[in-house]
């Protein structure tokens, strides 16, 4: 096995940074709320500001390339979901395959946990939540 890698430090792409932009304005427009995308690796990749400026929250935003619902559950790693979330409700956007919705998550705690090795890395596996499906809103 090869050297680890801390996986914040790893560089995400001009095109994932693209696509993350093109879903981050979707659900803004269709939410009317405004936001403020985060600097590259920063802990979450967005702050989303209520219209009446009464709250903030921090987002992580996905892409996944197959149609939701192919999956019984949404995996996100446990770490960086505890850490955007760190006792406050946060946003889960994710885009499958252009349909975008989102889920508030409040107490990630609740959710199922297991060890899940990334595919393309040579990291050790990753312990992840199992968000349910029925948890996230389309966005219109």
């Amino acid at each position: 096995m090869g050297k680890l890698v801390d996986q914040y430090k790893l560089n995400e792409t001009d095109a994932d940074r693209a696509r993350q932009t093109e879903i981050f304005l979707a659900f803004c427009k269709a939410l009317k709320v405004s936001g403020i995308q985060s600097p590259d690796q920063a802990p979450q990749d967005a702050v989303i500001i209520a219209p009446d400026l009464s709250w903030r929250k921090n987002a992580e935003i996905k892409f996944r390339n197959h149609a939701f619902g192919t999956f019984q559950t949404y995996t996100i790693d446990r770490t960086k979901l505890d850490e955007i979330t760190a006792g406050e409700t946060s946003f889960l956007i994710v885009s499958w395959c252009g349909d975008i919705r989102y889920a508030e998550i409040e107490n990630p705690e609740r959710f199922k946990v297991t060890r899940q090795k990334r595919r393309d890395r040579d990291e050790l596996p990753d312990e992840v939540y199992h968000v349910p499906l029925d948890l996230f809103k389309k966005v219109a």
